[in-house]
């Protein structure tokens, strides 16, 4: 967690927009809390059993039936084509997260350095630091647009080893069979003696509407924590903890003796200031 208390600075200063005194880690908690909820509003579970998604499903699936299989056989490919268009707008999502946290780090750098550095006596030291930590944050948003593409693409992939895929399916299965259960209203259309009455094809389509559902839960679970963690760790912990340190110190040493000396110096209105002042105190008391 990175807070900053507030100095006393006895030069005065413009009235600034009132600041976010949470911690860093308070407020990337809120806008991790936000991308999760994004990712979960993209598609409801609603949605998954609606006329409207089993309608689409029962497209895809005549129009690649064949000859082949068994009764109501659904071709291996199609929840794979599904899947891809239920994660079309989800690189938006990432982008908007990704840009977000940027926002938040950056100006929580430059708020430290101008607690610590008056503008108004250091102006190149604090110009020079903040276009350091320009730098840094630009780099690695760079490196982490890079990471999030990957994971992204990881996607593509359609596996898990992890059992809650069939734990999913399962206990969807059992709750649909269970006429006495509390059943979650994304469900109330789907009762025993209803699909029982229908035809194999329809049958299957239901459990493929089950198990299309299931692995998105699945999916979007670990596609948020993978998302979460390389955003974390590229764009806030590392260029935080370890590169704005060293670039900081790396930009005042690559400057010669005079640029250094100019860098430290006051502002030349803030000596001038200074200097009526020494003079008129002398005067008083001489």
């Amino acid at each position: 967690c990175i807070h900053v208390s507030k100095l006393v600075i006895d030069s005065k200063k413009e009235k600034q927009p009132k600041r976010d005194r949470r911690m860093l880690c308070a407020r990337l908690s809120c806008l991790q809390d936000d991308f999760v909820t994004d990712i979960e509003s993209l598609h409801s579970n609603r949605y998954f059993f609606s006329d409207q998604f089993r309608m689409s499903l029962a497209h895809d699936v005549s129009s690649s039936r064949g000859g082949l299989g068994l009764p109501g056989t659904v071709a291996s490919h199609i929840p794979i084509i599904v899947l891809q268009r239920l994660r079309i707008n989800i690189s938006e999502v990432c982008k908007e997260y990704r840009e977000r946290v940027l926002q938040e780090c950056k100006m929580t750098v430059n708020n430290t350095l101008r607690d610590f550095i008056d503008a108004n006596n250091h102006p190149l030291l604090l110009t020079m630091l903040e276009k350091t930590t320009d730098d840094v944050f630009k780099k690695q948003n760079c490196v982490l647009e890079n990471h999030h593409a990957d994971i992204i693409e990881w996607e593509n992939s359609t596996y898990s080893s992890n059992h809650y895929f069939m734990d999913t399916v399962q206990s969807i299965r059992r709750t649909i069979f269970d006429e006495e259960s509390d059943k979650p209203s994304y469900l109330m259309g789907l009762n025993p003696t209803k699909i029982k009455s229908l035809s194999n094809d329809d049958q299957k389509l239901i459990d493929t509407q089950i198990e299309i559902f299931a692995y998105w839960k699945l999916m979007k679970k670990r596609f948020a924590d993978n998302i979460i963690m390389s955003t974390y760790s590229v764009l806030v912990k590392k260029p935080i903890y370890t590169l704005l340190s060293k670039g900081m110190i790396g930009a005042v040493l690559r400057k010669n003796d005079k640029d250094v000396v100019s860098l430290f110096s006051p502002k030349g209105d803030v000596i001038q200031c200074k200097q009526r002042a020494a003079i008129k105190g002398l005067i008083i008391f001489l």
